[in-house]
């Protein structure tokens, strides 16, 4: 990954680079396709605070699918705890929907009929 934009945003540059992070599991012509559809991402979205008081009493529908073999450094557990779900794990990459599409949605389905086990906790 490199950043451009004067830090503002991030880019794979490759498709090789995008492959061994994202898609690894993934068939060639599906990891060629993928990487066309990439784009920066702008890094703004996830460093603003963001305020929402009324979030943590909410009673939302939520859950989390994580990937076993996703090579992105992702707190599942910490992600988890915070929303009070237990989460639905699929092998894999990152990109489950690409490499397992049939099963990732039967985790979708399977993730609207678990309620979550306990409330959000704040920060």
């Amino acid at each position: 990954m490199e950043f451009i934009d004067r830090g503002r945003a991030l880019w794979i540059l490759s498709e090789r680079a995008a492959a061994k992070r994202f898609f690894h599991d993934c068939s060639p012509e599906v990891r060629r396709w993928a990487f066309g559809q990439l784009t920066p991402q702008q890094l703004a979205p996830m460093l603003a605070p963001v305020s929402l008081p009324n979030l943590w009493r909410s009673e939302l529908p939520r859950s989390l699918i994580a990937a076993r073999d996703d090579k992105v450094p992702n707190p599942v557990e910490k992600v988890a705890d915070r929303l009070g779900v237990d989460p639905f794990w699929i092998d894999g990459s990152h990109s489950p929907m690409l490499s397992r599409p049939g099963e990732c949605v039967e985790l979708i389905i399977d993730s609207l009929k678990r309620p979550p086990r306990g409330p959000f906790k704040s920060c």
